[in-house]
């Protein structure tokens, strides 16, 4: 798996850089984010997100990307590095989209009295000791790998995606998902995407969900965003955004703001509300980022 993994990463950078031998124009966008999350169990987390894109001729682009997790509770620390290329290929009418994430997470217990792991299926992880405490420790590995395609047609956008993840560790799980996509740009201003997703994950859950986003330029320098979904999914992957919920629980739906304003026609601010429900809580993320566009 180790060996795909790196064959994976070295023919989207071949294929990317390739196709684009003759590079006529080339850009950088460095970015850079920071997350807070609350939950309603009592526990919170906090990232940092560094992504860099590597514009090839105006249209076509790579992007490599780390993160940086920590969810901490009195009784335990998580502790999580995404790794994640992928790249984008103009075809025009056609947009193409092929990337690679690998995901390691660390959880140690600092005091095991009276811990346990409940999980929405009836499983319960965990023990109890009224004399002594016990320490615990595991760490999960996890493979994505995404594929997708897009087609313009008069400013209609229609497309669809694959991603297969693999994650092993405290609970060994596969999941496929399939999604299609429907962008509709409005107007100049404004855009309305929606996308039905369906996921096939091998302890039995088939769960199905929609998403839909609105966007609107106010300006020259605000863009303002807002949707979510509705449904139940879980193990979920964006392809587009780069994004992954991989918590193990059934999330039910999500709420999200974004608004980002440009200080200068390079320089670009970014803030990100979302709320979300997992199956036994909630979390709250609030998101403050920071990008810059580089032609070189």
């Amino acid at each position: 798996m180790k060996l795909f993994s790196i064959s994976i990463f070295s023919f989207i950078l071949i294929f990317f850089i390739s196709v684009n031998a003759q590079v006529q124009k080339s850009a950088l966008k460095p970015s850079v984010y920071f997350t807070n999350g609350a939950y309603t169990n009592g526990n919170s987390s906090k990232s940092v997100s560094i992504y860099n894109s590597f514009i090839l001729n105006g249209f076509d682009y790579i992007t490599l990307g780390y993160d940086k997790l920590q969810i901490e509770n009195p009784l335990w620390d998580y502790d999580q590095n995404y790794f994640v290329i992928n790249g984008f290929k103009n075809v025009y009418p056609f947009y193409f989209s092929l990337g690679y994430a690998h995901i390691k997470g660390d959880f140690k217990s600092i005091n095991y009295t009276n811990l346990f792991f409940s999980s929405e299926f009836g499983d319960t992880y965990g023990y109890m000791q009224d004399a002594h405490n016990y320490y615990y420790e595991y760490s999960d590995f996890t493979n994505i790998y995404s594929a997708s395609i897009k087609y313009n047609y008069n400013l209609f956008y229609f497309g669809g995606s694959a991603v297969y993840l693999n994650s092993i560790g405290f609970k060994d799980v596969r999941n496929i998902q399939l999604s299609l996509s429907f962008d509709w740009l409005i107007s100049p201003k404004l855009t309305f995407t929606v996308a039905p997703y369906y996921s096939d994950i091998s302890d039995g859950r088939k769960l199905y969900s929609v998403e839909t986003f609105v966007t609107y330029q106010f300006n020259n320098k605000l863009n303002v965003s807002a949707g979510g979904f509705a449904g139940e999914r879980a193990y979920y992957y964006n392809p587009d955004y780069l994004i992954v919920f991989n918590q193990i629980e059934t999330q039910k739906y999500l709420i999200k703001l974004k608004g980002e304003y440009k200080i200068t026609p390079n320089l670009t601010l970014n803030a990100i509300y979302q709320r979300t429900k997992f199956m036994g809580y909630q979390i709250t993320y609030l998101t403050a980022g920071i990008s810059y566009f580089f032609s070189i």
